[in-house]
């Protein structure tokens, strides 16, 4: 029995790991399992990414930011910097040698250009379709990173927004630009978003009927042992 008990605990240990929020990320907490992820990011952490080296260092390219773990949904707005921005912070809080990740997808109803638009503290990069766009290092005062996407109508992109903090507090800016009018992502001309499908967290029947199947599973190879 005790047998069981460690291994159902180290079990629900396991599921729940992977969904336990690591620092807070802006004044709207993460949400699990919002109503609806339209206009939300879907928002992961990683701790201890000592692939980033510095202030000036940010994600690339074959950098293992997929090793983040996913936290939850945020609206992008935090600070009194939000309006016509996506923006994240850590609240006053410090922070060292972590990757937060923010995805979403984003669909036109026309063909359009659109200009994505970045800058912050510390490192931070732009990814569309998991494809490295751009990135630079500690730099709150101008939008250095930009990268510009054709849009084709009715088709999904997704978008991948990442921010590299290496010590301190942090905080991150993230705009686009449609036919020279800025504005946070789901405000954009013509543009939905949302972060659907990016993350699925099993419901709590699931999680239930999953850990009794593993431990029957161990309860009929000890009986073999024993037969």
């Amino acid at each position: 029995m005790n047998i069981l008990k460690r291994t159902f605990a180290g079990f629900s240990l396991l599921t729940m790991s992977s969904i336990a929020l690591a620092i807070p990320i802006q004044l709207d907490t993460p949400v699990i399992n919002p109503a609806s992820t339209e206009n939300l990011w879907a928002y992961s952490y990683e701790s201890n990414a000592n692939y980033i080296s510095s202030a000036s260092d940010y994600v690339r390219a074959g950098d293992p930011y997929t090793n983040a773990l996913f936290q939850g949904y945020v609206t992008g707005e935090f600070g009194p910097w939000s309006t016509g921005n996506d923006s994240f912070g850590s609240n006053g809080l410090t922070d060292f040698k972590s990757v937060h990740v923010f995805d979403t997808y984003i669909t036109s109803t026309i063909d359009q250009t659109v200009t994505f638009s970045s800058k912050g503290d510390d490192g931070h990069s732009i990814f569309i379709d998991d494809i490295f766009m751009d990135g630079s290092g500690y730099f709150p005062t101008t939008y250095l990173v930009q990268t510009v996407l054709d849009m084709v109508a009715n088709t999904q992109y997704k978008l991948t927004y990442i921010g590299a903090n290496y010590s301190g507090p942090f905080a991150w800016w993230f705009k686009t630009s449609v036919d020279g009018v800025p504005g946070a992502v789901s405000e954009a001309a013509n543009i939905s978003m949302n972060a659907n499908s990016i993350h699925t967290i099993p419901e709590p029947s699931t999680i239930f009927l999953f850990g009794y199947g593993f431990i029957n599973i161990v309860l009929y190879r000890r009986k073999l042992k024993k037969t």
